[in-house]
């Protein structure tokens, strides 16, 4: 009896041991299973995230705006071009007195101190920037400070070797290396090349030791453009001078070869100098040439003079010429009609248009009418862009047809109801001096991808806009037309070379009373070179002048400095090669 009892015994013993190694083993499976689990979660799932924090215990990582790629002239000069630089940082926790700090970087930085004392204040931050791209001499004070909590970090920032050259056309780039306006904006995309990245490794006190790129940021993009050097140089001189001799508020011009659309100069003034951007305004950066519209006045007859002999509504006749032993260019009167001929007088007095190329110009319009009138405005490209390459480009401004009245395609026929951009007339003008053919402006001959890839661009548009024989017309009559300033600019160094040119006025509009005003005017002077291998085709105009003769003298003297400059004149003592970037203590 006492071994069944002990049996039974036994047997409830192994029991119980069967069921607690039952339960042993399936909470140890249980565990193994979670713990494989938890490592795949913390290898695999987790493990950029967990890596990225354990990487910031011992390192700071920042993206840094890619190597941008360089933009050259047609002469070799370096535009722009991308160097290496330094940024401050600071750690709040190890700088002991943040009012003090804050005030000698205020001074040094040129920032506002409270701004720079609540940055320095807040704990919860690891690491703050406080600027980036310092110059030598910024840099240089603030390493005078020994302060531990400040640091270097490796920046790159964009530098213009010509300042001011040019600056319209190349453009400028924000604090992350951005294009925002120019060509620095349009090729943005091909000029920023690939990202990069700067880690600053940190020891166990969390003081910075070491900073290198993780990816380089090398960048072999290149920009070339159609700009001369050393004619944009001229260029910018004589618009300036020409502007506050003239008192102008602003000043646009463009030199254009009217056989290949190369834009070989473009400046307006006043300028800027985009390595200084915190003090650039925005009315600086405005390229007024390509981006602001205006009724350009009697200037435009030309345009309408063609049209009537494309259309056969004006004839040509020869008229003697005893001062110069040959023949000159004149027109046959039209024949009008009763009612044109007192639309002819009205709209001659209401302008006080005297000259023979006005006069034609609106006994042109008067005949052909105000579809056909608008037919050649839109013909020679004066209310669409031109497609440069150039952001914001405006288009010009025309009424449609239907609210035309009986007086409106006469005063558009002298330029006057219509508003159109600088690039856009001396573009027209440029189709007359080209043999009638219009040639699309453009800015850029080159462009290198990254890797070294050439990147194909687009080829010119031509059109042919009217005749050759009506071209040449034309510029016969645009140079009787210059013939009576030429004793009157006081220029005797174009004596001999052929001018086809056109000078006048417009008024401008005043917001206030929304009528035009007696006293602010748009003063142009648009022309070309005839015989200049090809022509150059030239464009200049002054914002906000008296609109007097004075006034106009000085914008046809202007041109006919520009033109000299085209010419190889006006020798100016610049170097053969590309200027070097600003010099440390300059920028």
């Amino acid at each position: 009896m006492a071994n069944y009892y002990s049996g039974r015994r036994h047997a409830a013993v192994m029991r119980n041991s069967a069921r607690r190694n039952k339960i042993l083993i399936f909470i140890f499976g249980f565990w193994i299973i979670a713990l494989f689990f938890r490592l795949v979660r913390i290898q695999v799932v987790d493990h950029d995230f967990l890596a990225t924090r354990a990487r910031r215990n011992t390192s700071y990582v920042f993206e840094v705006a890619p190597r941008r790629g360089e933009i050259i002239g047609r002469r070799g000069w370096k535009l722009a071009q991308t160097m290496d630089s330094k940024s401050l940082l600071a750690y709040p926790a190890r700088i002991s007195n943040p009012s003090q700090t804050a005030k000698a970087l205020s001074s040094i930085l040129g920032q506002d101190v409270r701004d720079i004392e609540n940055k320095l204040s807040r704990h919860d931050r690891f690491l703050i920037f406080l600027k980036r791209a310092l110059t030598p001499r910024e840099r240089k004070s603030v390493e005078s400070l020994r302060d531990s909590g400040l640091e270097f970090s490796d920046d790159l920032t964009r530098v213009y070797p010509g300042a001011s050259l040019a600056t319209h056309v190349v453009g400028d780039v924000d604090i992350d290396l951005r294009g925002i306006t120019g060509l620095e904006s349009t090729f943005d995309g091909n000029l920023r090349g690939k990202p990069a990245r700067s880690i600053i490794e940190l020891d166990a006190t969390g003081r910075a030791y070491d900073d290198y790129w993780e990816e380089s940021p090398a960048n072999d993009s290149e920009l070339t453009t159609t700009i001369d050097e050393v004619l944009q140089m001229k260029l910018e001189i004589l618009l300036e001078s020409a502007c506050k001799e003239l008192r102008a508020a602003t000043a646009s011009a463009i030199v254009l070869a009217p056989d290949s659309g190369e834009v070989l100069a473009l400046a307006n003034a006043p300028s800027f100098d985009p390595n200084s951007r915190p003090r650039a305004g925005f009315d600086f950066r405005v390229d007024r040439a390509v981006e602001v519209i205006y009724e350009p006045g009697s200037v435009l007859s030309f345009v309408t003079c063609a049209a009537g002999l494309e259309e056969r509504v004006i004839a040509l006749r020869p008229v003697a010429n005893g001062s110069d032993k040959g023949l000159r260019i004149g027109l046959e009167r039209p024949r009008l009609s009763p009612a044109d001929r007192d639309s002819f007088r009205t709209i001659r007095k209401k302008y006080s248009l005297f000259d023979r190329l006005t006069g034609w110009a609106i006994a042109s319009g008067l005949i052909m009418g105000k579809d056909r009138v608008a037919e050649y405005v839109d013909r020679f490209g004066l209310t669409r862009r031109t497609g440069i390459e150039l952001p914001a480009e405006a288009s010009g401004r025309l009424l449609p047809l239907r609210l035309w009245d009986e007086r409106t395609h006469v005063a558009i026929a002298v330029g006057h109801n219509i508003s159109t951009s600088a690039v856009e007339l001396v573009s027209a003008v440029a189709a007359i001096a080209n043999k009638g053919e219009s040639v699309q402006p453009h800015l850029v001959t080159r462009m290198v991808g990254v890797g070294g890839s050439v990147i194909d661009r687009p080829t010119p548009i031509r059109r042919q806009i009217v005749t050759t024989e009506t071209s040449t017309i034309v510029t016969r009559i645009l140079e009787q037309e210059f013939e009576k300033w030429r004793g009157l600019i006081g220029e005797p160094s174009l004596l001999g070379v052929p001018v086809a040119c056109a000078i006048g006025s417009s008024s401008k509009l005043d917001e206030a009373t929304r009528r035009y005003s007696k006293t602010r005017y748009m003063t142009s002077a648009l022309g070309f070179l005839p015989d200049n291998k090809g022509g150059r085709a030239i464009i200049v105009v002054f914002d906000q002048t008296a609109g007097t003769r004075a006034a106009e003298k000085i914008a046809a003297r202007t041109f006919c400095r520009i033109a000299k400059a085209t010419l190889g004149g006006y020798d100016l003592p610049v170097a053969s090669e590309s200027p070097s970037p600003p010099s440390p203590e300059g920028n």
